[in-house]
């Protein structure tokens, strides 16, 4: 349900255009982390296209902002911290 590919472009800090399908909501919040357009609307995606073309700007900062989303939610590191807690905590009990 988690497209790897968006993953890899959320890792390098890219803007991401996608269609809210599958586990993709779970991943990226619309016009924060990445545009989301409708399956099968070419013109959507036209749109979404020129529109980063053209701002700089939130290219930049769709990109941060997906970087940051996956370094707080998809980080391997992070997670295997999480299950390091999780067991230290069931030890302790």
């Amino acid at each position: 349900g988690m497209p790897i590919s968006i993953l890899e472009a959320m890792r390098a800090g890219l803007a991401i255009i996608t269609t809210p399908v599958a586990g993709v909501p779970e991943m990226l919040t619309a016009e924060h982390s990445g545009i989301f357009i409708q399956p099968g609307f070419s013109e959507q995606l036209v749109a979404a296209l020129i529109r980063l073309r053209e701002d700089a700007s939130l290219r930049e900062t769709l990109g941060r902002n997906a970087r940051e989303a996956f370094e707080h939610r998809f980080e391997f590191s992070r997670g295997l911290e999480q299950v390091k807690r999780l067991y230290a905590s069931l030890i302790k009990s």
